[in-house]
């Protein structure tokens, strides 16, 4: 290897890093957009360039995702629920359609419990959206049609996650273990 090829791996390596993610990927011919680093445990994902545009391998579909930043922080919390938590990829649905107010929504993740009854409602925003009482409104009304017993919001850089409580919602310290 060269000081040319040497200097070009390193960069690599460095923007990889920026990114918040371990890659194995040495050389990357396309370009991928810089997101800021993430709170969320960095996986070893696969990126991948299709039609001139960066795409992430989903971790439930099996296939390519266009690489957004609100699709990097789903991918990012998916693989913290599997790895950390254990929750099973049979029982997550993504992007799932539903009606608030007769209007048609998608949710960003919705994981079921062995029954087949909405367990929690993650509302993943972009790293740089600040997560508001409008996001957490968003998300509830969302839960009016779902009855998820867990709420959870994040940027990648900070998750709420919230009981459904009869008075409200009650915020809890850390996600709920699928059992």
């Amino acid at each position: 290897m060269d000081n040319g090829e040497l200097k070009m791996a390193l960069l690599t390596k460095i923007f990889y890093l920026r990114l918040g993610v371990v890659q194995r990927i040495i050389h990357c011919p396309f370009s991928i957009p810089l997101f800021p680093p993430l709170t969320l445990p960095a996986y070893d994902c696969k990126l991948t360039e299709i039609g001139g545009k960066a795409h992430i391998h989903c971790l439930l579909r099996r296939r390519p995702l266009v690489l957004t930043p609100e699709e990097w922080v789903r991918q990012h919390f998916i693989h913290l629920l599997l790895s950390q938590y254990a929750y099973p990829p049979a029982l997550m649905r993504i992007e799932g359609g539903l009606r608030v107010h007769r209007l048609a929504r998608r949710t960003d993740l919705v994981v079921y419990d062995r029954a087949g009854a909405p367990f929690l409602l993650l509302e993943c925003k972009a790293p740089d959206v600040k997560l508001t009482p409008a996001v957490l409104d968003q998300a509830a009304r969302y839960n009016l049609s779902l009855n998820a017993p867990h709420l959870v919001l994040s940027n990648g850089r900070e998750h709420f996650c919230f009981r459904v409580a009869e008075g409200g919602l009650e915020r809890m310290g850390d996600l709920p273990g699928f059992g």
